[in-house]
C-alpha cells in the first residue's frame, strides 16, 4: 500500500532524467557507481530472441517486434521477480531489445537471481546474445505535455470473475505502447507520460539545445533535447510523487521479489500480463488464478494526513522524505482487539 498525500495535479509540464531506476535532476552528473539497471538482449544472425523472450516474459512478444512494452519476469511458482520495460531497436536490420529493470532486486535477497545471469541460464541453444548495457544508456521520463493527451485518454477494462483486470486498448489494434524505437508510452496509468532510452551522457550535451519540432524526427535524442528545453526540471522526489499519485507500483520496494503476485501488484491493470499467450515461466499459477481463483489484494494509493479542523480539503502535496519505513504494517490505535491487519506501507512521500 502506498503512503502519500493527494492534491491538485501540477499543470506544468515536467521531465526527469532517470539513471535507469535512480532518478536525477538534469544538471547533476551521472554517478560512476550507479546500479546496473539495463541489460541488452541483442540477437545474432538468424537469432530467435523474440521467441526466447516470449518464453520468459509475462506479456506477448510479437515477432517481428511492433514496439516497446511493459512486462515482468515471474518465478516458476508465479511470483514476480522483475517488472521491466522492454525497448526495441533495429540493429543492422535485425531487432534488438533493451530491458529496464531494478537491479536492487538481486541484492535484496540471495534467493533472487540477477537478471543478466537469469537470462543467460535460459539461453541454452537459442541463438541469442545477452550483455550488460548499463554503461551505455540512461532512461528519461517526461510527463505533462499536452500532445500526450491524444493517445492517453480514458480507459476501458475487461474484468474477469476472479477480479483480474485487463486494459482494453482501442484505436483499431494499434500498438498501445507506441511504435518508435527506444521510446515507450508509459500507459501503466493515465498521465504517466513517456520514457526514453538515450545514450549515456547525451543529456549533458543536448539539454541546452533548442530544436524545433520539425527537426525532432530523426533520433529520440533530439526529442529528448526538445523536452529538456520545454519541460521543467524534476527531481527524484518529483517523479516518485508523480508515480505514487497515479497509483503506479514500480521496482523492488513496491513489488517485493519472490513475494508479490502479479495481480496483487496491479501488473494486469497496467498491461503487463497476457492471460492468453502460450507457455512461459510462471504461467500456470497466473492463468489458474485468472480462471478459477480470487484476487484478494491490490496495491492502492492512500492519503494519510494529520487531523486539523482548518486543513484544506485539497492540499497541494510537497515531496518530503517519508517517515515510514518501507514494509511497515499500518495499525489503528483501538481500545478493542483490532481485526486482522492486511495493509502494508510499501513506499511513499508525505507533505510537510
Amino acid at each position: 500500500m502506498f503512503s502519500h498525500v493527494f492534491g491538485r495535479r501540477d499543470k506544468k509540464r515536467r521531465m526527469t532524467v532517470r539513471d535507469q531506476r535512480v532518478e536525477e535532476s538534469i544538471p547533476q552528473p551521472i554517478s560512476d557507481d550507479a546500479d546496473t539497471f539495463i541489460c541488452r538482449c541483442a540477437h545474432q544472425e538468424h537469432a530467435d530472441d523474440s521467441a526466447f523472450l516470449n518464453g520468459l516474459l509475462s506479456s506477448f512478444v510479437p515477432n517481428p517486434p511492433r514496439g516497446p512494452f511493459l512486462s515482468a519476469f515471474l518465478h516458476a511458482q508465479g511470483r514476480v521477480l522483475y517488472d521491466v520495460f522492454v525497448y526495441t531497436r533495429d540493429a543492422g536490420g535485425h531487432p534488438a531489445y533493451f530491458l529496464e529493470y531494478d537491479s536492487r532486486v538481486a541484492s535484496s535477497s540471495s534467493d533472487v537471481p540477477g537478471l543478466l545471469g537469469y537470462l543467460k541460464r535460459h539461453v541454452l541453444r537459442s541463438n541469442v546474445r545477452v550483455r550488460d548495457a548499463t554503461e551505455e544508456h540512461d532512461v528519461w521520463a517526461a510527463w505533462g505535455n499536452e500532445p500526450i493527451a491524444s493517445w492517453d485518454g480514458l480507459r476501458r477494462w475487461n474484468v474477469a470473475q476472479s477480479g483480474a483486470i485487463e486494459p482494453q486498448w482501442d484505436k483499431q489494434n494499434q500498438w498501445p505502447w507506441g511504435t518508435e524505437d527506444e521510446v515507450i508510452r508509459d500507459r501503466r496509468a493515465v498521465g504517466m507520460g513517456l520514457r526514453r532510452l538515450v545514450k549515456k551522457g547525451d543529456r549533458r550535451e543536448c539539454a541546452h539545445i533548442a530544436l524545433s519540432p520539425v527537426n525532432c524526427t530523426r533520433r529520440p535524442l533530439m526529442r529528448v533535447a526538445q523536452e529538456a528545453v520545454n519541460h521543467d526540471e524534476a527531481s527524484e522526489e518529483d517523479y516518485t510523487l508523480h508515480r505514487i499519485m497515479h497509483g503506479v507500483p514500480e521496482g523492488s520496494l513496491d513489488i517485493p521479489p519472490m513475494q508479490a503476485f502479479p495481480m496483487d501488484s496491479n501488473l494486469d491493470m497496467m498491461g503487463g500480463l497476457d492471460f492468453r499467450k502460450g507457455c512461459y515461466v510462471g504461467q500456470e499459477l497466473t492463468v489458474r488464478t485468472y480462471h478459477t481463483g480470487v484476487i484478494r489484494k491490490r496495491i492502492l494509493p492512500v492519503m494519510l494526513s494529520r487531523f486539523s479542523p482548518n486543513a484544506s480539503s485539497n492540499p497541494s502535496p510537497t515531496p518530503v522524505p517519508t517517515s515510514f519505513t518501507p514494509g511497515t504494517d499500518i495499525r489503528a490505535s483501538l481500545t478493542h482487539p483490532p481485526a486482522r491487519v492486511a495493509q502494508r506501507d510499501l513506499a511513499g512521500l508525505e507533505s510537510c
